[in-house]
């Protein structure tokens, strides 16, 4: 801690007394690139390891000591250890595109466009080579006898027994490039040029073939009623049954290369040229598609959590989450064709045409776009460990508005745990922060501001942004003699971005795009007043938009006319048509008063909005309408003359954004407090309050509003800093109904320092969090929406 002042030191014994810790130094430390992430996870690079030159055509096969094995075009087998270390080459005389394979000994077998197919020893050594007329691309199979099935461009698909004598070969009508799969009744299938699937029995006959119409370069995978799922060049993706009749088909817009996955619900993930991954279910109807921008002729490969891992033309490892969503994204230098491997341990193992193996291990990650340090603010954080099984290894990590590291802090929480702490307080640069964990979380920054040179402060609550983007909406902002907003927007990628800032007014116009470059890891701080051009801006809102996923963040406050609010949200985006928007709390006069901020994001349809305000019973207290332009924006007070507390539901015909203003007046005064209340477009069963404090200087009251039309049970239960919890506080909810609920009354305690609030119930509810320390004579006022549990 910086002794020279005081007043920092005063307030950070005040804040541990919500946080209920003492304030850790922050150290640098080395900071390790990671890839895009959309979706709450990122990809780490544990390490890469080049080949002699030549790009990795083939897929990655892992021997049960963990040795990698795979091909290159350099004329080589390699075998790298599980650190990222060679531990041998074995050279052939030409491209090794071929999978290896690995038998029960241990013996790897591969085969080469020198037309051997090679088995060797776990040394490195050779074992043997059998030649073949043509050369060998396709990936051997072995059986549980030992025996060996690879494919030739001479047309043949050979059985060789374990010492390398041909037991059998059987002859297609063209090249096998194919690879064999191996039936659970020791049937091999195998696709040729020749437009055939092949069934042959162990002993070489025909069982039988199926006539596609087009070369069959997709290895097969089934299903467990035995049905045989494989691509074709014919644009087809086929499921036939055991029988060889056909089952059904999926026609995608070009040829179908990659091998297929099967998931343990039956689901068949497999990528086509035409740039798509597919997941199709087992009826052969869509489940859903994504574009990953190049043609995917690697075969996906299912982790234990059901996530999908697949190579792309596109020059990306990308992960998928069952649902579809893009997990994360890992760039290479070429395009990606093999498949990709998982180890016990997780480790993700894929090869590039760039001539590298990657490894690559997944992480949650959670960013806070705005970190404001020195002896006019002070930055908390709040971090909850939603793992039931496993503690939590966290990595904080500050970086500068220029991109540099300023410091690493760690933290481990036990399952189910908490920590709070101040971070950064020796810093002096401001910028931005990324928290890593290798389990789910949720969490906050406390954002204070300090009130000229007392040692209280403002408090804006920054919640974790778990979802990046490349286009963001701050639905509100205001800018003149009263009111100032700031956006604060973090670049968390490893090349600089150039970001389009674009302030609209309430008709829809905008202003000249406002130009930053922020550069690799950087992030920046403007005002509304620089976006929009002018100190004159009542309402409207700002668009960011980026070349990569970024993090914004908007602060709203008019404490330079001597007032007290100072507020603000996290930037938003959203997709789809018409849907429903719940702000949990509504408190009204004489001591509260709430504005909605709403803002119509389609360009070419008004939207026509109903607001209705129900009370904490669920009967309907008022209703109003309001129709929006294309890109326009309202703002306005509701339920002036309203005399009871409830909830606010919103209902658009088009896509919007908003916030409820949620004042709270001082006294008698025209001066308020303020805390901003986003559009929650989900509600759900659980909702995790991710910090709470209730004690002699801190409040915090839990807001519930139930989304559903029928009375809902509903479970209040905090959990302390080590994982333990407290019995539940049940309450039952009306039928759109709400509740004020205080930590006091969950807990039965006035003593909390730290810890988190989860909310369960019988129907989907959502909720807002709100705390103060105006009870201990501060102006400590902020608030944020519950989190929905990542698992």
């Amino acid at each position: 801690m910086n002794t020279q002042y005081n007043k920092k030191e005063v307030n950070m014994m005040i804040l541990e007394r919500r946080l209920g810790r003492s304030v850790i130094v922050v150290f640098v430390m080395t900071f390790i690139w990671a890839s895009v992430c959309t979706a709450g996870m990122i990809s780490v690079e544990k390490w890469k390891s080049v080949t002699g030159g030549g790009g990795i055509y083939t897929g990655v096969t892992l021997a049960g000591d963990g040795t990698i094995y795979f091909g290159s075009s350099d004329h080589h087998l390699q075998a790298v250890n599980p650190d990222g270390t060679l531990k041998w080459r074995f050279a052939a005389t030409m491209p090794v595109n071929s999978t290896p394979a690995v038998g029960t000994d241990g013996t790897i077998y591969v085969g080469s466009d020198d037309w051997f197919i090679y088995a060797v020893k776990p040394d490195g050594t050779q074992k043997w080579a059998y030649e073949t007329g043509n050369w060998v691309g396709s990936g051997p199979a072995v059986d549980s006898s030992g025996t060996i099935y690879c494919g030739s461009g001479d047309t043949y698909i050979y059985a060789l027994n374990p010492d390398g004598t041909l037991k059998w070969r059987f002859k297609t009508g063209d090249m096998v490039i194919a690879s064999p799969a191996i039936g659970s009744s020791g049937t091999i299938f195998c696709g040729s040029i020749d437009q055939y699937l092949y069934a042959l029995n162990p002993d070489g006959t025909e069982k039988w073939k199926y006539k596609t119409s087009g070369s069959i370069y997709s290895k097969p995978a089934f299903a467990p009623d035995g049905t045989i799922y494989f691509g074709c060049d014919d644009r087809n993706v086929y499921a036939l049954n055991s029988d060889g009749t056909l089952k059904w088909t999926y026609a995608t817009a070009s040829t179908v290369r990659s091998g297929p996955a099967v998931a343990a619900d039956g689901t068949i993930y497999i990528g086509s040229d035409d740039s798509e991954l597919r997941a199709i279910n087992p009826d052969g109807t869509l489940k859903w598609s994504y574009v990953t921008g190049g043609a995917v002729m690697s075969n996906p490969a299912i982790g234990t959590d059901g996530a999908i891992f697949v190579g792309s033309h596109n020059y990306f490892i990308h992960a998928f989450n069952p649902d579809g969503s893009l997990r994360w994204r890992h760039e290479t230098m070429h395009n990606v064709k093999g498949s990709p491997a998982i180890a016990p341990d997780g480790t993700i193992y894929c090869g590039s045409l760039d001539g590298y193996l990657y490894a690559l291990t997944q992480e949650y990650a959670y960013y806070v776009p705005v970190f404001k340090p020195g002896t006019a603010h002070w930055s908390g954080l709040g971090i909850t460990n939603l793992s039931a099984a496993s503690q939590a290894g966290v990595t904080v990590k500050i970086y500068s508005n220029t991109g540099n590291l300023l410091g690493t802090q760690t933290q481990t929480i036990p399952a189910n745990g908490q920590a709070s702490f101040v971070v950064g307080g020796s810093l002096t640069s401001d910028g931005w922060i990324m928290i890593t964990s290798d389990q789910p979380l949720a969490g906050l920054n406390f954002m204070g501001q300090y009130n000229g040179s007392s040692t209280d402060s403002f408090i804006a609550d920054v919640p974790f942004a778990q979802e990046i983007y490349k286009e963001m909406v701050i639905p509100h902002c205001a800018q003149n003699s009263k009111w100032d907003t700031v956006v604060y927007t973090a670049n968390p990628n490893s090349v600089s971005t150039e970001v389009y800032f674009t302030y609209y007014d309430q008709h829809g116009t905008n202003s000249p795009n406002h130009i930053v470059t922020i550069p690799a890891m950087g992030s920046v701080e403007i005002p509304v007043s620089t976006i929009g051009g002018s100190t004159d801006i009542k309402g409207g809102y700002v668009i960011v938009n980026s070349d990569t996923r970024i993090a914004s963040f908007a602060l709203y406050h008019n404490i330079k006319t001597g007032n007290s609010s100072f507020a603000g949200i996290n930037a938003t985006h959203s997709e789809g048509g018409a849907k429903a928007y719940y702000l949990p709390v509504f408190k009204p006069k004489p001591g509260f008063w709430s504005g909605l901020g709403i803002t119509n994001r389609s360009m070419t349809h008004t939207a026509n909005i109903a607001i209705t305000v129900y009370n904490r019973s669920g009967s309907v207290l008022l209703t109003e309408s309001k129709a929006i332009l294309p890109t326009g924006q309202t703002r306005f007070v509701l339920g002036g003359a309203l005399t009871d507390s409830g909830w606010i539901k919103v209902t658009s015909d088009q896509p919007v954004f908003g916030l409820n203003f949620m004042g709270q007046y001082i006294g008698s005064s025209t001066n308020y407090y303020l805390a901003d209340v986003p559009f929650a477009d989900t509600a759900a069963k659980k909702l995790v309050i991710p910090h709470c404090a209730e004690n002699a200087n801190w409040s915090t009251t839990v807001f519930i509003a139930n989304t559903t039309g029928s009375a809902l049970t509903v479970n209040l239960v905090y959990t302390d800093k080590s994982g333990t919890a407290l019995s539940p506080h049940t309450i039952t909810l009306p039928a759109a109904g709400s509740a004020e609920v205080p930590v006091s009354t969950i807990t039965g305690r006035t003593d909390i320092k730290g810890g988190y609030v989860t909310v369960t119930s019988t129907g989907e509810l959502t909720a807002f969090a709100l705390y103060t320390n105006l009870k201990s004579g501060n102006i400590s006022y902020a608030g944020i929406n519950a989190v929905i549990p990542t698992n």
